[in-house]
């Protein structure tokens, strides 16, 4: 299930007030949206065909942006920073050509509270950005903006599942017992060990999510064309995590191709998504 959709910027009235949270002292109410830039996409706010967005210390001004637009009975709702990971289903859509991840957030400042950006690996930790005044201004006093969806729907994550976005985890196969890597070739097996390569990050989706390379945040893992691979973020990087509480493992289905499923054979080999489902090849211990 979707929680929410990009709708294009047309000029139009904002197509949804689930994510009017922002509010700036001077001109009042603004939108959390995502600026469309020749850096990549990059969260900022937005109202009246306009958004402006923080980077490089300034503010920039487009009408190149698109609107959060929450699906019938989904909302959203704001989570202050806290600590070194972001909470369960927080909006990481801001994607630099460099492959840094920013989260969609709203910062608390003395100006109002403004849609802004975020990173969560920083040398210090958790830091945010928001454009004011023709600048760009760094804040630690900021909230993550979190999709959930409705609750006779269930889906997004639950406390205490395994793979939380901002985590840094290994897979290891149950049926091989080691662990899924994309080496250093871009090949995917499920031999790998504790190093770099079977090292990944949690990025959240919406109620999704998608596992990148810890150490090589531009290489995800991907199914696309009846094939486990390599992908750079797009939709076929995007994953369904399943929780087995019965034996603590999980199963990643694409969200793209459902029923496709990351599966590992017993031999350590990739074995064919679509020949995969929820049984012992599909399912990975969290670590």
């Amino acid at each position: 299930m979707y929680l929410y959709q990009l709708a294009n910027n047309l000029g139009q009235i904002p197509p949804c007030h689930a994510s009017k949270l922002g509010h700036q002292n001077d001109s009042g109410p603004y939108w959390c949206v995502l600026a469309n830039t020749p850096h990549g996409p990059i969260p900022g706010k937005g109202r009246q065909g306009r958004a402006w967005y923080p980077y490089g210390g300034k503010e920039h001004e487009t009408s190149s942006f698109s609107y959060i637009h929450m699906m019938p009975g989904c909302t959203l709702s704001l989570h202050r920073n806290s600590g070194p990971h972001a909470p369960h289903g927080a909006l990481d859509l801001g994607r630099m050509q460099d492959g840094s991840v920013y989260f969609v957030v709203v910062c608390h400042t003395p100006h109002g509270q403004i849609p802004g950006k975020a990173k969560l690996h920083t040398p210090t930790g958790p830091k945010g950005w928001y454009s004011f005044g023709g600048k760009e201004h760094e804040i630690r006093d900021f909230s993550y903006v979190v999709a959930h969806s409705p609750p006779h729907q269930g889906g997004g994550y639950s406390p205490g599942h395994p793979l939380s976005p901002g985590a840094t985890v290994r897979l290891t196969s149950k049926a091989h017992g080691k662990n899924l890597r994309i080496n250093q070739n871009g090949v995917i097996d499920g031999r790998g060990g504790n190093g770099p390569w079977a090292t990944f990050t949690v990025h959240s989706r919406g109620p999704y999510i998608a596992l990148s390379l810890a150490a090589h945040p531009k290489r995800f893992l991907a199914i696309k064309n009846n094939m486990l691979t390599e992908g750079t973020g797009g939709k076929f990087c995007t994953l369904i995590a399943k929780h087995h509480p019965g034996d603590g493992t999980v199963t990643l289905e694409s969200a793209e191709h459902r029923t496709q499923h990351v599966g590992i054979l017993p031999s350590g080999d990739i074995k064919g998504p679509h020949q995969t489902g929820q049984g012992d090849h599909g399912k990975f211990y969290v670590n």
